[in-house]
């Protein structure tokens, strides 16, 4: 009775041999897929570097444009200061050299008249 549902050995070798086949080729495939996943990964931390250096240099220049804006501000406001020094100081020495003026101005008013001749100076010469 048994001996009707049992199968010959050739066909259980047959079945051995093909899931033996089959469960190599899926390891062969799942070990493609594991190679191709781990370039994938390769290639996408490379493309996540490349990016945050992008991003890292992107960054030092917009640091370094505010740097240059921020000088050239403050330049501007020491232009600015030193302009204003500059007109104040303008000022008052052409208010010094005016109040000079007029202090020679009222010497000379007190000074007398003095009127000087200028003669011809003649040389002799001795014989």
């Amino acid at each position: 009775m048994f001996g009707l549902f049992a199968k010959p050995k050739t066909e259980t070798i047959r079945t051995y041999q093909d899931e033996y086949d089959n469960a190599r080729k899926q390891v062969r495939t799942l070990k493609d897929e594991i190679a191709d996943l781990k370039q994938e990964k390769k290639i996408t931390e490379e493309d996540i570097k490349h990016m945050v250096r992008l991003r890292e240099e992107k960054l030092a220049l917009e640091a370094q444009r505010k740097d240059v804006e921020r000088a050239g501000e403050q330049a501007a406001a020491i232009a600015e200061v030193k302009d204003q020094y500059r007109d104040k100081l303008e000022k008052r020495l052409q208010k010094e050299v005016d109040s000079i003026k007029e202090m020679y101005g009222q010497i000379l008013e007190r000074l007398p008249k003095v009127s000087v001749r200028q003669y011809d100076s003649v040389e002799e010469k001795v014989g």
